[in-house]
């Protein structure tokens, strides 16, 4: 979702953040187009919808906002849980060319639905991050679909989800030249998938390499809980709950230090189990794991 302003006049555009999962391996394409409102919590309001293509648990499409007459529209990509009614929604660049003189702030949003009287009801809250990783927006989405034309969204078109294959899919516009038969280095466009026994997951998380000033960002399910840290030589070493059946630990290069790219290098701890990864990308780009409980 894109909403402009000029930099003279405080208003938002908002971009939703990438998440991503595994691909059921035949899944049926269906496709929805949701409306409804974006509401910030300085009081703004805007008309705002999705087109969407969902396979299997893997979403994408384009998001249109309305300000002032004028329509704004993003490419989306995202992940759908149909068991627990969550869609996890990312804007992940602006398909609407914009002047220089308006900003772009970056939102993680968490939507969940319910069915009601012949409709799907969406809503979630979302936060949003500048270019600089500085926070933006918050507010709500609220969205409703006829269940007619979103059949996506029924649980009883959910299919099989066999286990998590690897995703070698590069972005070389914006990815680092990296190894393409390495499977323990993630960047934009290279996620890493891993399949998790406990409910807790231990990062540890520093710069193995030159120290140089890289400065990253974690978030999970779009939540912050490491917020603008410089890699040392140390390993920091965060413990968290995993809520979800899947989660998506997002790395963002904050900074990319004295030597780019951002590189960091991490241990994720899954009881007696260990997985050894190292992240890579430009600024303001980000690498996604995506943490699927059994």
């Amino acid at each position: 979702m894109v909403i402009p302003f000029l930099i003279n006049r405080v208003s938002t555009v908002l971009i939703l953040l990438l998440v991503c999962v595994p691909l059921s391996v035949c899944a049926q394409k269906n496709s929805c187009s949701i409306s409804g409102t974006i509401s910030t919590k300085n009081g703004e309001t805007y008309p705002y919808s999705l087109k969407l293509d969902i396979s299997g648990q893997l979403i994408s499409g384009v998001s249109v906002t309305q300000q002032n007459g004028v329509a704004f529209s993003a490419k989306v990509k995202g992940v759908i849980n149909k068991d627990k009614k969550i869609m996890l929604i990312t804007e992940t660049a602006s398909v609407t060319k914009l002047a220089d003189s308006i900003e772009m702030c970056f939102i993680n949003a968490v939507l969940n639905w319910k069915t009601r009287r012949g409709k799907h009801i969406i809503s979630g809250f979302f936060v949003g991050k500048d270019k600089k990783q500085n926070k933006c927006s918050e507010g709500k989405v609220s969205m409703e679909v006829a269940i007619a034309d979103c059949n996506a969204l029924n649980e009883d078109n959910i299919p099989p989800v066999p286990p998590p294959i690897p995703m070698v899919t590069v972005d070389t516009a914006n990815a680092e030249p990296m190894l393409p038969d390495d499977p323990n280095k993630i960047t934009e466009g290279r996620d890493k998938k891993l399949e998790w026994g406990s409910n807790t997951c231990t990062i540890e998380i520093w710069d193995a390499g030159v120290v140089d000033g890289d400065v990253v960002t974690i978030l999970l399910n779009g939540k912050e809980i490491l917020t603008d840290y410089t890699l040392t030589g140390t390993k920091k070493v965060i413990t968290v709950p995993l809520p979800e059946k899947v989660n998506a630990i997002t790395l963002v290069a904050v900074d990319e230090g004295n030597n780019p790219p951002n590189t960091a290098n991490l241990v994720l701890t899954d009881g007696a189990e260990q997985h050894k990864i190292t992240a890579f990308n430009k600024k303001g780009k980000t690498a996604v794991i995506v943490v699927t409980r059994k």
